[in-house]
């Protein structure tokens, strides 16, 4: 009798302990894990064009070395379909390098993607990769979904079945002209073309009454999922958009214009993916109202356009949220060999660091304690340097 009580205490003894061990590691959706305890993640972010698979493909190469292991995750809105390669510059196989890549793929091209089934998708890649004893690192350049990861979903009120019928046959312009003139705040942040988005927006409004900028400014995304390291890779703008210049130019040789036609071919042209910066344009030209030798101009154009509203959002973001932001006048725990002012950029600097010690000071970042996010502005010409690869830095 006795010996059984031991061993049954021993075995309660045991699940407690199990249980304190695992807590905070793996968030429960909605509920972000206690302080202290929250999981350790790097993102690569930025503009368009800047290099963000490469340098996470390479991070995470580096971070294996030393056996710390580490996979990605993209948060990108359009790789996550299947079919959807070549006008969403997705890696391939070659470029991945070996590297594990979660959320590419996954979708077929007739599913819808919303806002809450991607915080699903990513944060269970994610748990299981800290399962793992992994680093996740996760790249993309959808602000949105990046946000949505950090700090949760701001749910907006049902809406009702007929107002989201009635809506459905309405003009995007329209719609966008509705949205306007009963919350302006949304609209200032949401292209005209982006129709879920605005949809959404306009459903709210006329389903409750209530504009989506007071829903969001209600929730603040105050609440902290993960602690983030947030890495930068920045350009001089003229660079960046020579970047974007070259990269819209091999889309087109590469065969944009055919993947779109088979997409519509298969699944029509209402499919949510079609609607993306370069499909848009391509779907443009295959109905007849934009020309093919204007369509590498437009797509650069709407590309730069875009690229200046990624970067805004990361120099913004840091400063409402308290990040800690490096390079900084107050001094740096990461100390480069030099810290440049990137051209085009007033008052903008950014560190000089190689791969390898990026890679050391990640390690470092990773194992240290931290009570809030940082952010990282890189000089991606100083990092995707020959000279500054291993065994060069």
């Amino acid at each position: 009798m006795i010996r059984a009580l031991v061993i049954r205490a021993i075995v309660i003894l045991a699940i407690v302990m199990l249980a304190v061990t695992m807590q905070g590691k793996i968030p429960i959706e909605g509920v972000p894990p206690s302080a202290g305890e929250i999981p350790r993640i790097v993102v690569v972010a930025g503009p368009t064009a800047s290099g963000k698979s490469s340098i996470s493909v390479s991070l995470a190469k580096a971070l294996a070395q030393d056996g710390a292991g580490a996979e990605v995750v993209s948060i990108d809105s359009v790789q996550i379909y299947r079919e959807f390669d070549v006008g969403s510059a997705k890696t391939t196989d070659k470029e991945q390098e070996g590297v594990p890549h979660h959320l590419l793929s996954i979708l077929d091209p007739s599913e819808k993607l919303d806002a809450k089934r991607f915080l699903s998708l990513a944060r269970a890649a994610v748990s299981d990769i800290c399962e793992r004893g992994k680093v996740p690192i996760i790249v993309g350049g959808t602000t949105m979904y990046l946000t949505l990861l950090l700090h949760g979903l701001s749910e907006a009120p049902a809406a009702d079945e007929q107002v989201r019928f009635e809506l459905a046959k309405a003009s995007d312009e329209m719609l966008y002209a509705e949205l306007e003139l009963g919350d302006p705040g949304t609209a200032k942040r949401l292209h005209p073309n982006d129709r879920v988005r605005v949809l959404r927006a306009v459903e709210a409004l006329r389903t409750h009454g209530i504009p989506l900028s007071e829903i969001n400014a209600a929730h603040a995304f105050r609440q902290e999922h993960y602690r983030a390291l947030i890495l930068v890779p920045c350009w001089p703008r003229d660079v960046l958009y020579e970047r974007i210049n070259q990269r819209t130019t091999l889309m087109l040789e590469q065969g944009l214009l055919e993947e779109t036609r088979r997409l519509v071919t298969r699944y029509g042209e209402d499919i949510q993916g079609l609607r993306a910066l370069g499909y848009c344009q391509a779907l443009q030209v295959l109905e007849g109202s934009l020309s093919k030798d204007s369509f590498s101009a437009e797509v650069a154009q709407f590309t730069r356009r875009f690229a200046k509203r990624q970067m805004t959002f990361l120099r913004n973001e840091p400063g409402k949220r308290g990040w800690v932001v490096l390079p900084s006048e107050l001094g740096s725990s990461v100390p480069p060999p030099k810290v440049t002012k990137t051209k085009g950029q007033q008052d903008f600097q950014a560190l000089q660091l190689g791969l390898p010690r990026l890679a050391q000071q990640v390690r470092s970042w990773l194992g240290s304690p931290k009570e809030s996010n940082e952010i990282w502005y890189l000089d991606a010409g100083y990092l995707s340097s020959p000279d500054c690869r291993p065994g060069n830095d």
